[in-house]
């Protein structure tokens, strides 16, 4: 296939992703959890995971990268939009947990996806999410592109994944998500 195609392609699959958000109806939620024993880094065989290697947007348009928390600490990474309606169910099981965590070293980082930061600030503050707040910048396709590959980003929002101090990828939900579904994934790389 031709780079174009390819480009092409990728921008559909990343329209689709980012412009749904789960049926508002549905409590079905995709989830994977994997327990995986800690990388062992050694000088010759250390690597960086793929996630580490994006940058989005803090709420005052700087890029930031996400090997600020990605293999660096414990970190939930939740993409999410204040448009959407799972999304904002889950939020106050989050705020709950990230109570239960923080102490612990867990981090959580919600990227917003189409929303602007007057609003993510807005609804942040009202909902208590006391943690880092981005955005994604739609108007970067090959950032988009970059980001979707990294993070496997297949469907709609809410998405929400588990990484350990390492960078392993330890647990994935996809949808509306629960506080009692969403403890294991917390104890798990606390």
């Amino acid at each position: 296939m031709s780079k174009t195609v390819l480009t092409i392609l990728a921008a559909v699959i990343l329209a689709v992703c980012f412009s749904a958000c789960e049926s508002g109806d549905s409590t079905e939620t995709s989830v994977t959890l994997t327990e995986q024993a800690p990388a062992v880094a050694t000088a010759a065989t250390t690597s960086t995971p793929a996630e580490a290697g994006v940058s989005v947007l803090d709420l005052n348009g700087n890029a930031v990268s996400m090997s600020r928390w990605v293999g660096q600490k414990p970190v939930v990474v939740n993409f999410w939009g204040t448009w959407c309606p799972p999304c904002r169910r889950e939020i106050p099981d989050l705020v709950k947990l990230y109570g239960e965590y923080k102490s612990q070293g867990v981090e959580i980082v919600s990227i917003a996806v189409r929303d602007t930061p007057d609003k993510v600030r807005a609804y942040a503050a009202n909902a208590g999410m006391d943690w880092e707040m981005l955005l994604l910048d739609m108007s970067d396709q090959v950032e988009l592109e970059k980001l979707a590959r990294a993070f496997k980003l297949t469907g709609s929002v809410p998405v929400t994944i588990f990484y350990n101090a390492q960078g392993v990828e330890t647990g994935r939900f996809v949808g509306t998500t629960s506080y009692k579904d969403f403890k294991p994934a917390f104890d798990l790389i606390s």
